[in-house]
């Protein structure tokens, strides 16, 4: 992840285990945008947007208020939300602007994933980063592994009929990321209504992890 194009919460330097929570993509608002970079502070300001509504009920804003509710946060509470955002990194994989409910967010994974996962390494470890929670699956398939595309063999997968709902890898010192973290991932939330999921589901996974790591 490019420098300016991420999220650092007031106090997530400062929490006993860094949390690094990863989207996918920026959305362009017309079609030609897709493939441009993304402007520098443009997540920055995209974060500081969703704080600012009531709930966070624009369309383009429901990415960040899906997560927080996956979290156990109480979105209606402006000081609860402030404070679960102030505790994270945040930041998109992909680093140039793709379109809404199209592919190319898809092809820009396959055809960049070893320059992203190089971005991806280079964020974990300049920022210490211990706990990744990834929502999307394509990220998640796209980041380093040696067992292949689909592995999610570490931790038990959840599964909410068909959709894989919870799953998660570890990576060690000796992995491209030169540090030993966890990373966990679920579907990108707009899938979930498509695949039967709610936020109130991953709670019970999510928040246990969150507050092993923020105390």
């Amino acid at each position: 992840m490019h420098e300016g194009t991420y999220y650092e919460g007031a106090a997530a330097a400062a929490q006993p285990k860094k949390i690094l929570i990863l989207g996918e993509s920026h959305h362009g608002d017309r079609p030609e945008d897709v493939g441009k970079p993304v402007e520098q502070g443009a997540t920055e300001k995209v974060v500081r947007d969703y704080l600012a509504q009531k709930g966070g009920t624009e369309q383009c804003l429901q990415f960040f208020h899906k997560i927080a509710l996956s979290f156990g946060i109480d979105t209606e509470k402006d000081a609860e939300k402030k404070l679960f955002w102030d505790k994270v990194f945040f930041g998109n994989y992909v680093d140039v602007l793709c379109g809404v409910k199209d592919d190319a967010a898809k092809k820009f994974i396959q055809a960049n994933k070893d320059r992203y996962n190089q971005g991806l390494a280079e964020f974990i470890q300049a920022h210490e980063i211990d706990v990744v929670f990834c929502f999307s699956d394509e990220v998640f398939d796209a980041l380093p592994n040696k067992e292949g595309r689909w592995s999610r063999t570490l931790f038990q997968d959840v599964k909410r009929g068909k959709a894989d709902l919870w799953f998660g890898r570890g990576y060690g010192p000796d992995s491209p990321f030169c540090r030993e973290i966890k990373v966990y991932g679920s579907p990108h939330p707009s899938y979930w209504n498509f695949a039967g999921i709610n936020s109130e589901e991953l709670v019970q996974y999510t928040r246990p992890v969150f507050e092993d790591c923020c105390g």
